[in-house]
């Protein structure tokens, strides 16, 4: 059974990078695995800014961003980190996020 704790997939071209892990308490392997999806955007416009400017227009569009990919959670610890490669300003940011997980289901139990 695959039970999907995410936000989902965002709108738009994006890169998407998969990991898994079994998850184990005390060494003993549990029938339960982690699967981390990470979604890069991947849009890509031409523009012509300084640095500085480039950084600024980065920092917007990644609020954006989080306010509409995280209205739900609450954003625990995030670290971003810009770079000028070549002649494009690269934004990333990392995250810890604090989402309430859980589904609401009624079932009944029989004696």
């Amino acid at each position: 059974m695959e039970l999907p704790l995410s936000f989902g997939s965002p709108a738009g071209p994006y890169l998407l990078t998969a990991r898994e892990k079994q998850l184990s308490a005390f060494g003993v392997p549990l029938p339960v695995q982690l699967t981390v999806r990470e979604y890069r955007l991947a849009e890509r416009t031409e523009r012509h800014h300084t640095e500085a400017e480039a950084e600024a227009l980065a920092e917007e569009a990644l609020q954006a961003l989080e306010a509409e990919q995280f209205s739900d959670a609450e954003i625990l610890e995030r670290v971003p980190s810009g770079r000028l490669e070549g002649d494009t300003f690269l934004l990333t940011a990392r995250y810890l996020l604090l989402e309430d997980a859980a589904l609401e289901r009624s079932f009944e139990v029989s004696p």
